[in-house]
């Protein structure tokens, strides 16, 4: 094979310099009977001489594609092999910066927010251009499992996201009460229930969003 290449390599190489040398005598040939030649005006001298070196250079370049034409087509086929396994290689990369750029611009959600994708849900505590970290949930009762997510941004792309955060920032508080056997643990726990809830409004009457809503609406 390497035998075959070689002997390709030069007759395509003799093939060059034979046409280098039949251009180049060809032009000082023509170039010189034009000289020569008095009966042409010094415009008209002009004119052929520059046709004469433009049809040189013309015959040279069409000569070198017919001739190395193998080589090139080869050649082409390498780079394009080239171009497809690096788009290939890349395809995921391009993906993440695409997604990265798709909740950025369309500011999705932000670090803190709690966020739920495919079936991870957790708050994002961090996020780059390739990938973004929740901090997980547990589906259930929303306390930290103890575990970091870590997602690449292509998943935004193609799967749909819910913010749970885009009212206000969550917070998980986990509270342990201890009951005597005695107790009714339905009842109790509806009253628990029933206390935060109505700690809750209170926390939300008394904020500076509230009032700013209610101060603003106006009655007809």
């Amino acid at each position: 094979m390497n035998d075959i290449i070689q002997v390709w390599n030069i007759k395509e190489v003799s093939a060059t310099v034979a046409l280098f040398l039949l251009a180049i005598v060809t032009r000082w040939l023509l170039t010189r009977l034009i000289d020569r030649n008095d009966k042409l005006s010094v415009e008209l001298k002009l004119k052929w001489s520059s046709l004469v070196r433009n049809s040189a250079f013309l015959i040279i370049i069409i000569g070198l594609v017919l001739i190395w034409a193998p080589q090139l087509r080869t050649l082409a086929l390498s780079i394009t092999a080239v171009a497809v396994a690096a788009v290939i290689a890349t395809k995921e990369l391009i993906l993440c910066i695409s997604g990265s750029l798709m909740k950025t611009g369309g500011n999705i959600f932000s670090i803190g927010d709690l966020i739920e994708i495919k079936s991870y849900k957790g708050f994002v505590i961090n996020q780059n251009l390739w990938t973004t970290t929740l901090r997980e949930l547990n589906s259930e009762s929303l306390a930290p499992s103890g575990h970091d997510i870590i997602l690449p941004n292509s998943l935004f792309l193609s799967d749909p996201v819910r913010n749970y955060s885009q009212l206000r920032p969550y917070k998980v508080h986990s509270f342990s009460v201890y009951l005597t056997p005695a107790y009714n643990t339905l009842k109790t726990s509806e009253s628990i229930l029933h206390a935060a809830l109505q700690e809750h409004w209170r926390g939300i009457q008394n904020s500076e969003e509230f009032r700013k809503l209610t101060n603003s609406k106006k009655y007809y």
